[in-house]
């Protein structure tokens, strides 16, 4: 299955689990991690980038984090 394409059901325990384990604060960190340390630069970003690509990934499973389960949605904002 192609993780960019993939909608599936939220499970709200797993949803749960993420939160309480602090893996939405990682995630949340992965994406600012490259900006930060200046790893990267605005100029530099494209498509074809890696770092592009591991940020669509991070941002999509924080989306499914979220969905559906209005704790989460609090709790990433």
């Amino acid at each position: 299955m192609d993780p960019f394409k993939y909608e599936g059901y939220p499970v709200r325990q797993r949803q749960k689990i993420m939160r309480e384990t602090r893996l939405i604060d990682l995630l949340i960190d992965c994406l600012a991690y490259p900006f930060l340390t200046q790893l990267v630069t605005y100029d530099e970003l494209t498509q074809k980038n890696p770092i592009t690509r591991i940020c669509q990934l991070v941002y999509r499973i924080l989306k499914h984090c979220a969905k559906d389960y209005t704790v989460n949605k609090n709790y990433i904002a």
